[in-house]
């Protein structure tokens, strides 16, 4: 796996951890996440790496995560959070196979949650644990 997967990948196990655990994670940890994502993706502009417009483009699957917590409760602001972060430092269409398989994933194993009565149909699920599965399977095809 190349290491633009590795490095998010493993900044978010805590936030995976304690969003199970506690179904929530702390600002601190987000913005920890983000500034670290930020960085290195000023830092891959200053290497000719990256441009400010694909890390711009790359923030648009955080921002429909966003609107989609802010109108229907759908998922969580830090879901958006780390979307935006990790859209910024891979861009925009590795942040949306990120999130696709990161749906795909939370569809799959909820559902058969589901089926085997562990879990109710209505119940609320962590997303940052398939968003990082996501970052994983994503970074193991494409890396």
């Amino acid at each position: 796996m190349d290491k633009c997967f590795l490095i998010p990948a493993l900044l978010m196990l805590p936030m995976s951890f304690r969003d199970i655990r506690e179904r929530e994670v702390t600002v601190g940890e987000l913005a920890a996440f983000f500034s670290v994502e930020f960085l290195i993706s000023v830092m891959d502009i200053f290497a000719g790496k990256n441009e400010i417009e694909k890390m711009a483009a790359g923030l648009i699957p955080g921002l429909f995560l966003w609107i989609l917590s802010k109108a229907f409760g759908m998922f969580g602001e830090a879901d958006a959070w780390v979307m935006a972060g990790l859209g910024m430092h891979l861009g925009l269409f590795r942040s949306i196979f990120i999130l696709m398989a990161g749906l795909i994933s939370a569809a799959v194993i909820n559902l058969l949650a589901v089926l085997f009565k562990r879990l109710s149909a209505t119940a609320r699920v962590p997303f940052i644990p398939y968003i990082n599965a996501g970052i994983v399977s994503v970074g193991l095809l494409l890396g």
